[in-house]
């Protein structure tokens, strides 16, 4: 019984597989009709490594048109981005005014790549109460220019592209429909700021991770008026965060004082870093 059942799972996926492959080829037809042969090469290429590592079961949920409006549609709003700004589009497909059409909203965004990109973005559409359907997230390494211009996609990132190529992340995310034009610029609006937050700590994480240092170094070295043993054990909580067992978000300086018997705590100017900026 149990070969019987495993035979039937693989079958299924064949099926599956085929199903997709035969999907996607009409993909391709249509890119060769419509676009003259370097062109649909390049988003041939693109709509490839857009929906590689989508499952079978959803990309078969897709029409061909659908299929190919979706990843157009990502293709077009990438031509151009200034390295440094996240690049967003929140709408609901029509098919008279977008080529495609689909039942969910959807959030386009490209952006340069970071960690925490794809579990911010949905985190944040979740916190809303949007219940997420798709979400797909392809990195792509490309070049532009001056003005942001893409000048070539070098295909997926982490192959040798070159110093001078850009990683970037391009996400589609599919989201319970939401008709009200109000609400669809506010989770514009929202996923803009969370995306800048995101960009505040990557980029400040070495600073953040310097200051720690900084700190632990102080308790090795300096002498402070406390416990010996509450020293030990806090320089080591310090050290355990150090070790990749802690995500920092933000810090700033502080400078305490007392005056006329009251603490006041005054920030530091110039030492707020990541999303404390």
């Amino acid at each position: 019984v149990g070969g019987r059942v495993q035979g039937d799972v693989i079958m299924l996926d064949s099926r599956l597989q085929e199903e997709r492959d035969a999907l996607l080829g009409q993909v391709s037809q249509m890119l060769t009709k419509r676009f003259k042969r370097a062109e649909a090469g390049d988003i041939d290429a693109f709509v490839t490594h857009f929906y590689a590592r989508v499952p079978s079961e959803d990309v078969n949920e897709f029409t061909v048109e659908n299929l190919y409006g979706a990843a157009l549609s990502l293709w077009k709003l990438a031509a151009r981005r200034q390295p440094g700004r996240a690049k967003l589009r929140v709408y609901n497909p029509r098919t008279e005014e977008h080529g495609w059409k689909s039942s969910h909203t959807v959030v386009e965004l490209i952006t340069d790549d970071m960690p925490f990109l794809v579990d911010s973005v949905t985190g944040n559409l979740n916190r809303w109460g949007y219940q997420v359907h798709l979400a797909i997230h392809p990195v792509f390494a490309l070049r532009r220019d001056g003005d942001g211009n893409r000048l070539e996609m070098l295909g997926t990132a982490g192959n040798g592209n070159g110093a001078e190529a850009l990683t970037e992340s391009m996400m589609h995310v599919e989201i319970n429909e939401q008709g009200d034009p109000a609400v669809l610029k506010r989770i514009a609006a929202d996923l803009g700021a969370v995306l800048d937050d995101v960009r505040s700590a990557v980029e400040d994480w070495p600073v953040m991770v310097s200051r720690l240092d900084e700190a632990i170094d102080q308790l090795k070295k300096g002498k402070l008026p406390f416990d010996k043993d509450e020293v030990v054990e806090t320089r080591a909580f310090l050290e355990w965060m150090r070790d990749d067992h802690f995500t920092f978000l933000g810090c700033r300086d502080f400078r305490y004082s007392r005056k006329d018997g009251d603490d006041h705590l005054t920030v530091v100017p110039g030492a707020s870093f990541g999303i404390l900026r």
